[in-house]
């Protein structure tokens, strides 16, 4: 997808998307935008792989109907797991933190590090005994994290 419009009732956008991917490129601090294409899975926010000079990245643009706080604390989880060592895509920092706001259209997105891959689904495989044992470990891992979310 290039330019013009999100035509997605998750996310209220006023402007051209790409001028607002621009923005949250220089924030990050990853080079220029170069292009992207939204993601046809998933259900409450929008997301979209995302081109930049520096690299490929995935894109979680946070549905309109959010709450800044509930946005806040979704970030705080992510960082949270990762800091924990949970297999979870990197989150880019940028210059204020991961979170990036466009006011200007109500957006909050944040940027994430790229994996390429398939899911298990898309695959059509089960997993074998190492596999499991991986999947067990991190559920360990996160139901003994010592947080609790606000």
């Amino acid at each position: 997808m290039s330019g013009g419009q999100i035509a997605d009732d998750r996310v209220t956008l006023m402007g051209d998307i790409e001028a607002v991917l621009e923005e949250a490129c220089s924030y990050y601090g990853v080079g220029g935008y170069v292009s992207h294409q939204s993601v046809d899975v998933g259900y409450e926010d929008y997301n979209l792989f995302l081109d930049a000079e520096s690299g490929k990245y995935f894109v979680k643009i946070f549905a309109s109907k959010r709450k800044p706080e509930d946005i806040k604390r979704y970030v705080e989880v992510m960082q949270t797991v990762v800091k924990a060592g949970v297999n979870h895509p990197k989150i880019s920092e940028g210059s204020a933190g991961a979170l990036y706001s466009d006011s200007d259209n109500d957006l909050s997105m944040v940027f994430l590090e790229y994996i390429d891959g398939k899911s298990l689904y898309d695959l059509g495989t089960m997993l074998d005994i190492e596999d499991l044992r991986s999947v067990m470990r991190q559920a360990v891992l996160i139901n003994s994290l010592n947080y609790k979310p606000k």
